[in-house]
């Protein structure tokens, strides 16, 4: 573990994943990447009206989103004798199902736009992280594998918020 002296800053990407359906359930067995590296951006649409003129009058924004991607190393237990794993790397290596759910926690609490705490699902932020597609999982002979998860959240719709 790292010790920090002088000034603070943000460290490491600690944080554990739960991986839910798009029907809110929790995925059974599903195990937290070993995770690298991450990013979070915050976004909306806007739509602008000009006057008769040309000229910019007014703006308007909507459909507020944040987007991160985590780029991760899948992990399971130690082989044992028979290099055979009861925490397989490739349930860490799961891709939700398009539309599945992730809670995120342990990351630190950083407020974008209107979440208290962008990254982190808790009773005060209980809009989950929504896989929309677009991860990858890659890997080649001489290295370990990566798994890269785009995820999006939005702050009007709540957990397991699905259409029945």
């Amino acid at each position: 573990m790292a010790t920090q002296t002088g000034l603070t800053h943000l460290y490491g990407v600690p944080a554990v994943f739960v991986m839910n359906s798009a029907s809110g359930s929790a995925v059974t067995g599903y195990v937290t990447p070993n995770i690298q590296s991450g990013g979070i951006t915050h976004g909306l649409e806007s739509s602008k009206i000009k006057s008769t003129t040309g000229e910019y009058v007014g703006i308007i924004l909507h459909g507020e989103m944040l987007e991160c991607t985590f780029d991760c190393i899948p992990e399971g237990s130690v082989l044992d004798v028979n290099f055979a794993t009861t925490g397989s790397p490739s349930i860490s290596a799961r891709l939700p199902v398009v539309g599945g759910q992730v809670q995120i926690t342990g990351l630190p609490i950083i407020p974008i736009g209107s979440f208290t705490d962008a990254f982190n699902t808790n009773a005060t932020n209980v809009q989950r992280w929504v896989y929309e597609g677009g991860g990858s999982i890659k890997g080649d002979s001489g290295s370990h594998w990566t798994m890269t998860l785009p995820l999006k959240r939005y702050p009007s719709i709540a957990a397991a918020a699905v259409a029945t």
